[in-house]
């Protein structure tokens, strides 16, 4: 699987990239960051402009202002488009929908491989144990810059678009440079349940991406937030 980076010389970026290379049936067409120096091109360019060759996938880890760009890029070259950018502006949100009318667009704010499990847990936990108590409790490190959570709210969304006259709470920590917790508390009274999950290494989000990219292969237009379904 041949693969072109956007944001590769980030924090998860790197991660991606490292990966890549450890990875037998993966290759790194190019990397695109603005702090790539020209005396690393090909491989690493500055703009995506200098890329001649195709991909069989493009993932995006570098900035939402960067997210139109990279979409009408994806798009003229007729390649999948993993996203891993959160933040975007309301133009970039129409343009990613625009997007995936044309090619097939993999977009997520978090790409552990337990987030569609962590869903499950949420509206089963909450069917079984109703009526509850649900507290989503969630601590990362302490620069960054979005509070709560965008995993926090993709399940916030999700438990009110099933449960809409129910109430969620949701708490959040920002301390030292822990790479993302979540928690998710149920309870009527009776019984408490507890999920937790806690990642330990940003490594796992590279696995998760690079996961996307192959399901994102081969797959019709359209945008999709899991392995298991599209969602538009």
């Amino acid at each position: 699987m041949e693969l072109i980076l956007f944001g590769a010389k980030g924090k998860m970026g790197t991660e991606i990239y490292d990966l890549i290379c450890k990875t037998e049936d993966c290759s790194l067409v190019a990397g695109v960051d603005p702090a790539a120096g020209e005396k690393e091109a090909p491989l690493f360019v500055r703009y995506p402009d200098r890329i001649r060759k195709s991909a069989d996938c493009i993932l995006d880890f570098s900035l939402p202002c960067n997210t139109v760009q990279t979409l009408r890029f994806a798009v003229g070259r007729g390649i999948p488009l993993v996203i891993g950018t959160t933040g975007q502006s309301a133009e970039a949100e129409s343009e990613i929908i625009k997007a995936s009318k044309t090619i097939p667009v993999f977009r997520s704010v978090n790409y552990s491989c337990c987030l569609s499990l962590l869903k499950k847990i949420l509206i089963y936990g909450r069917n079984i144990l109703s009526p509850c108590e649900t507290v989503i409790a969630e601590m990362h490190k302490r620069d960054k810059l979005d509070r709560p959570s965008g995993t926090a709210k993709v399940l916030a969304k999700m438990f009110y678009e099933r449960f809409p006259a129910a109430s969620l709470e949701i708490h959040s920590v920002r301390v030292g440079n822990c790479p993302g917790v979540h928690e998710i508390l149920m309870s009527n009274g009776g019984e408490t349940l507890t999920v937790r999950h806690e990642v330990h290494d940003r490594s796992v989000f590279a696995v998760g991406a690079l996961k996307a990219a192959r399901f994102l292969v081969g797959k019709a237009p359209g945008l999709y937030d899991s392995f298991e379904e599209e969602i538009r």
